[in-house]
């Protein structure tokens, strides 16, 4: 006996599976349009985590695209901090330099 495509019951054997074949028939016609909608229904929600699935991954992207960015502009503020201190050093260097000649020049200097 087919009820679908692929999918047969053995010939009862005697009253009993006769009854039982009868069972199953029943069965079979009342689960399979249940089936039905629980996979379509199953089929919708798998589109619908994929498409959330997606974003996600776009997110994702995006959020290490943005710590990339960040990290550089973070390594562009410590480097010009670095250049600034530097920088000091030398105004500061010069200034000593500027402090030490005019002593060093008056005493070269030949006083009349």
């Amino acid at each position: 006996m087919a009820t679908r495509p692929g999918l047969t019951i053995p010939p009862p054997a005697g009253p009993r599976g006769r009854l039982l074949a009868s069972v199953r028939l029943i069965l079979l016609k009342l689960l399979a349009p249940m089936l039905g909608r629980f996979l379509q229904a199953n089929d919708e929600m798998m589109q619908q985590l994929g498409a959330v699935s997606s974003r996600i991954d776009e997110a994702h992207r995006r959020l290490d695209r943005l710590t990339e960015e960040t990290a550089a502009a973070n390594a562009l503020a410590w480097e010009q901090i670095a250049l600034s201190r530097r920088l000091a050093t030398i105004e500061q260097r010069l200034d000593e330099q500027r402090e030490a000649e005019p002593a060093s020049a008056a005493d070269s200097m030949p006083t009349r």
